[in-house]
């Protein structure tokens, strides 16, 4: 009898070293505007976690500063699991593009879960660029007399760092052409011959034909298309990185705490009508937990350090 009770308690011990929240609303701070990309899917994920932990999530816009002040406001935060953030694979790169920037996401955070991902595209006008292959573009784009101007969403975002490894390991001569606001628009104009877009913002044509997709970035072919070759089984290095946006606690918070969150985010995730949301946003589902998050958080600050120190990009004074 014994014997039999001692086993029972081996077994409830899991359950009793549940960490219990404080009963009060927890804070999702998040880096984008209100109505911008990341405001729908971090308020998906709020009410994942609210049904989950038992706890209010609210959402918290906080877009000064680019999201420097989102960041650090939770970087400073207590790490007592009431307080994270939503954000976006530009808090890995903005530290290797300005080095004032006064956060470092490896250092000052723990990853709770990537949401979603999704890859660049190096998208042309046919119309303007003959090219049906990555290959063929590149013997295009030399022969040219003058630089080859390429639209991204502005210096040092990803699309600029993407393009900019590019022009280095094959030799180009490229014209960097920051559009903030209506990359596609300015592509299917003819205002720029080629650009490097997300998925997401290109999803209205990425099967028109309109427009032609060349390479994407990740470590292989995006399931939203899968005729297209990514960039490193092309043989370019340093294009392994997707664009994400994920969720974050303050660097040391308990390790049971970042897996409490992180799999009431994992759990939510698994959810068929969630993962149809994700799609329906332009991005593909991932909710994973928090040691898978935070080795690719690990890889992809390598990669960007790589990348920003082989192009020599600056952030702009």
């Amino acid at each position: 009898m014994m014997r039999a009770l001692f086993a029972l308690l081996l077994l409830a011990a899991p359950a009793l070293a549940q960490p219990v929240l404080p009963d009060r609303p927890i804070r999702m701070i998040m880096t984008g505007a209100a109505g911008g990309g990341t405001d729908a899917p971090s308020r998906l994920v709020a009410g994942l976690m609210s049904e989950a932990l038992g706890r209010t999530v609210v959402v918290e816009p906080m877009p000064s500063g680019g999201g420097v002040v989102a960041v650090t406001t939770v970087a400073r935060a207590r790490p007592d699991g009431m307080t994270i953030l939503s954000a976006t694979s530009a808090i890995i790169t903005l530290p290797h593009i300005e080095p004032e920037t006064p956060y470092r996401a490896t250092r000052d955070l723990v990853g709770l879960s990537q949401l979603n991902a999704g890859g660049n595209i190096l998208m042309v006008n046919p119309a303007l660029v003959p090219a049906t292959s990555l290959a063929e573009f590149v013997d295009w784009a030399k022969r040219q007399p003058d630089e080859v101007p390429v639209g991204n969403y502005g210096h040092g975002s990803s699309s600029h760092l993407f393009a900019a490894a590019l022009g280095l390991q094959a030799g180009l001569r490229l014209t960097h052409v920051p559009i903030r606001n209506g990359l596609l628009t300015n592509l299917l104009g003819g205002h720029v011959c080629c650009v490097m877009i997300d998925t997401s913002s290109a999803s209205s044509q990425l099967h028109t034909g309109n427009l032609r997709i060349l390479a994407t970035s990740g470590p292989g072919r995006l399931a939203a298309l899968p005729q297209v070759p990514s960039f490193q089984e092309l043989g370019y290095r340093n294009f392994n990185p997707l664009i994400w946006q994920g969720f974050f606690a303050p660097a040391g918070t308990p390790p049971e705490l970042v897996e409490l969150l992180g799999r009431a985010i994992h759990e939510g995730m698994r959810k068929p009508e969630a993962q149809q949301r994700i799609r329906d946003w332009g991005f593909e589902p991932v909710g994973s937990l928090p040691r898978e998050f935070n080795a690719r958080l690990a890889e992809e600050d390598r990669i960007w350090g790589e990348v920003a120190a082989a192009t020599g990009i600056r952030a702009a004074r």
